[in-house]
């Protein structure tokens, strides 16, 4: 009796056999496309993702709308990864002129090696560079600053975290095992960090105020962001219109405007978050005279709180940085940063650190 060679196992995974140069990459249509980028993301990057945060981030920014690319295998609908690029109006010494932020870039857990990730980037960048000469920008991860190093860009910024000690009430329960002795210590210190931050009272003759912005941001803030982005080399020109889709209008996030004021006139402002004992300060923008006087003000908000610690993140090159330095914070880690300068751009280039002004709130969302 003849018999049958027995059959030749499949692989059992054909999908893994897919090379980087069987990967299509398109360029997303946001409006029947939305749902698939709404669902990749919420599985595959973020649990945020959502059709509102969509509507809001990817359709309605100031700038106008995103542009998303989708990395596919041929034959197939699924979407592999995505990257994303979000408009943002830059003043760029002086000039308002387009700008992008890069994020939401996500891959399949099968695709997340350097082969794939580099096509997508690297297809992402030709795009926004195919149809005018942009500044861009991006917050990158340890293992997306890989991807940029590949390509051949380095990350020239840091990001550094600044924190400052308000109060010490959990450390201390960390610390110390008896909760007695733990509240009796914390009890000292946080006296002493009272007084060290204690910030005097205003002198009836000084026409100067810190306080909480109530409602919408209005021309004030657009005016401000005339008179001070033009000295700050490149940075995101912080409208009234910006600032109130970026934090009057979160979908998920809920954040505070602190304003100091001079003779009646707003001087600065800075954004922040409150999460558990810490409040974030994501954004701030003024004069450095006003940025210090600000700054004093959100601090004692935070004692008011009964906060444990005042954070922000900021550019480490910066001079602004000296601000926070002499105020008492302290340094945490670090994280890079990557900008890229139109060419041939009477402005500074890329690695010139001290030409651009970035805030954690200048990510994409």
């Amino acid at each position: 009796m003849l018999r049958r060679s027995p059959r030749r196992p499949e692989s059992p995974n054909k999908k893994s056999c897919v090379t980087v140069m069987d990967l299509a990459i398109r360029c997303a249509n946001l409006k029947t496309d939305a749902p698939l980028i709404v669902e990749f993301l919420a599985k595959n990057h973020t649990a945020d993702s959502t059709a509102q945060r969509f509507e809001w981030l990817y359709l309605h920014g100031p700038a106008g709308p995103a542009r998303v690319w989708i990395c596919q295998e041929p034959g197939s609908f699924a979407p592999g990864g995505i990257a994303a690029a979000f408009p943002r109006w830059v003043c760029a010494s002086g000039r308002r002129q387009v700008g992008w932020v890069l994020g939401d870039f996500c891959l399949l857990p099968r695709y997340r090696s350097l082969g794939p990730a580099v096509k997508l980037q690297k297809a992402c960048l030709a795009g926004l560079y195919s149809h005018t000469n942009p500044i861009i920008y991006d917050f990158p991860s340890a293992s997306m600053a890989a991807i940029y190093e590949r390509l051949g860009i380095k990350a020239h910024q840091r990001v550094v975290r600044l924190a400052k000690l308000v109060r010490v009430d959990s450390r201390a329960q960390r610390w110390i095992r008896p909760p007695r002795l733990a509240r009796a210590l914390s009890s000292v210190v946080n006296r002493g960090l009272a007084i060290q931050n204690h910030v005097p009272k205003i002198p009836p003759r000084d026409d100067s105020a810190t306080s909480l912005h109530a409602g919408a941001c209005e021309y004030e803030f657009t005016h401000l962001a005339k008179h001070v982005g033009a000295t700050l080399g490149i940075c995101l020109e912080r409208s009234a219109e910006y600032l109130n889709w970026r934090y009057r209008q979160h979908p998920y996030r809920r954040y505070e405007i602190v304003t100091s004021r001079q003779h009646g006139l707003l001087a600065a402002y800075g954004v922040v978050s409150q999460k558990g004992p810490h409040l974030h300060l994501v954004d701030f923008f003024g004069g450095q005279g006003a940025i210090r006087r600000l700054l004093q003000g959100i601090v004692a908000i935070a004692m008011e709180r009964k906060l444990e610690t005042v954070t922000v993140g900021v550019l480490a090159a910066h001079p602004w940085t000296k601000i926070f330095l002499n105020a008492g914070f302290r340094q945490r880690e670090e994280s890079p940063a990557v900008t890229l300068c139109p060419a041939g751009r009477a402005m500074p280039p890329p690695d010139h650190d001290n030409g651009w002004f970035l805030t954690e709130g200048d990510r994409e969302s």
